[in-house]
């Protein structure tokens, strides 16, 4: 599934890289995503920022999820489950292993999460946001 939205034009992707352990950390080194606060949970962007937000018309950003073999049938099931539109936008809980897609005013993301990783991807009007998820607990298996 791939959503289409459109927002303010901004900022490019590009950020300086640094390493970082959790996966909106790692993202937020290629999108200029604000981190969480003590009062906000989520890593944010206001796409209206910037002086090309105040002179320029829309841009378009559109994300989505798609399996890491394409050839896999269950895999692309998994992964048309992650993404659904929201009355201001769209949103994707995400955990890999998953291919994630952004493009945003010309510039695209690709990034697999591990297995194990989980994460939401929002966008709200103009705001985008990313929100690390805690692991989901492993199942507990009866050995005999």
């Amino acid at each position: 599934m791939l959503i289409f939205l459109a927002l303010m034009q901004t900022a490019s992707l590009a950020a300086p890289a640094r390493p970082n352990p959790a996966v909106c950390a790692q993202i937020a080194e290629r999108l200029p995503l604000k981190p969480p606060t003590a009062t906000r949970r989520t890593w944010r962007f206001d796409t209206r920022g910037g002086i090309k937000g105040l002179f320029s018309g829309t841009a378009v950003t559109s994300f989505g999820a798609g399996p890491v073999d394409e050839n896999d049938a269950k895999a692309w099931q998994r992964a048309d489950t992650m993404c659904q539109t929201t009355p201001k936008g769209g949103e994707c809980l995400l955990e890999g292993p998953v291919k994630f897609f952004l493009t945003f005013d010309e510039n695209k993301l690709a990034w697999e999460p591990e297995p194990g990783e989980h994460f939401l991807f929002r966008v709200r009007g103009t705001i985008l946001e990313c929100e690390d998820m805690p692991a989901k607990p492993r199942a507990v298996t009866d050995v005999r």
